[in-house]
Formats: C-alpha cells, sequence, structure tokens
C-alpha cells in the first residue's frame, strides 16, 4: 500500500511545508523560518505601542525661530476697463428711442446700436432684446430679436406680406404668435 504525503505551502514564501512542521500563526499557514520572524516583528510592534514617548530621553531638537511672517502680496483680478458690447445679428424688429419709429431688417453683421436714419439717434441694444417667434398663416415660420416693450405688436410676413400678430408671454419672456393654433405645444412628461 503506498503511503501518500500531504504537503502544504508557506503562505508568505511559497515553500512546501511537511505537515510535522507546519506552524498556524495568526491564521496563517507558515513555515518554522516565517513564523519565528513574524512573532518577533508582533513583539516589537507590542513594545513599541506600550512605551509612551518621553520627552527628556530623547534628543529633542528645538525648531529654529521662524522669521516673522510677511504678508504675501495678493494678485488682484485684472480689471477690465471695456466691456465687449453684445452684438445682434439677424431679422430684428426695433423701435427707435427718439421718435417711436419701428424698422424691421435682418442685419447681416452683427450690431449692438441701432441708428435711427428719421431722427439721427442712437439707440444702445445691450441686454436689451427679447425674443419673437412668428409663425404666419402661409406657413412660414421666422425668428427676430425686438426691443419693443408693449404686450403686442404686429409684423409684416417676409414671403407674402401678411401681418402676423404677436403677444408677449411673461413666463418665457418672449413674443409668440397670438391664437392656440400657433402657440408650440410641449407634451408633457409622465
Amino acid at each position: 500500500m503506498k503511503k501518500t504525503v500531504e504537503v502544504t505551502y508557506c503562505d508568505r514564501c511559497s515553500t512546501a511545508i511537511d505537515p510535522d512542521e507546519l506552524k498556524v500563526c495568526a491564521g496563517f499557514d507558515l513555515c518554522q523560518p516565517c513564523a519565528a520572524e513574524l512573532q518577533i516583528r508582533i513583539k516589537a510592534f507590542v513594545e513599541e505601542l506600550k512605551t509612551p514617548e518621553r520627552p527628556g530621553t530623547e534628543d529633542t531638537v528645538e525648531p529654529a525661530e521662524n522669521p516673522p511672517a510677511e504678508p504675501i502680496p495678493v494678485s488682484e483680478p485684472p480689471i477690465q476697463h471695456e466691456t465687449v458690447p453684445e452684438k445682434y445679428g439677424g431679422f430684428l424688429h426695433l423701435k427707435c428711442s427718439g421718435c417711436g419709429a419701428t424698422k424691421t431688417f435682418c442685419a447681416k453683421k452683427p450690431i449692438s446700436v441701432y441708428h435711427c436714419y428719421d431722427c439721427g439717434t442712437d439707440t444702445d441694444l445691450t441686454n436689451n432684446l427679447t425674443p419673437v417667434y412668428a409663425n404666419c398663416e402661409c406657413g412660414k415660420r421666422a425668428r427676430y430679436m425686438t426691443n419693443v416693450t408693449e404686450w403686442g405688436f404686429d409684423l409684416a410676413c417676409v414671403v407674402c406680406g401678411a401681418p402676423v400678430a404677436v403677444e408677449y408671454r411673461p413666463g418665457i419672456n418672449q413674443y409668440q404668435t397670438c391664437g392656440k393654433s400657433f402657440v408650440k405645444s410641449r407634451k408633457r412628461k409622465k
């Protein structure tokens, strides 16, 4: 009959261990040298924890005198002398601040100031324009920007020239075509 020999391996160094030489230490299977080294390390660690530090026994090094702290210069944020005005291009429906005349046109280059040729007044457009969405009965949809502050006004359709009535919607801060058939509707979220 053959004799079977069980061989176990050390968890630390992976060497083959005879079951007779096996040491179980802290739940690990270790060989004799690894178990002895682990016990020495554990004892040293426990000794270190037990002995409190005594300030008189160790060489204490006194810190050198620190020079008085100088105030650190704080960099100031750069001051913008000139703010870049907002410029608007595309279809504009503008009202002159001098004479009150309105003009609808397409600005091919973005502008920040509207010059009225009737009275010569310059109207500033920065942070002053509201979007207008006009949907004509002929099917043409147009988007304008306007500085008009009335509750409603008429725009001429770009294609057919028919007047399109728009009204101000304060909840969304824009002008939209009057009437339920032209109001943009969204599906409700479920």
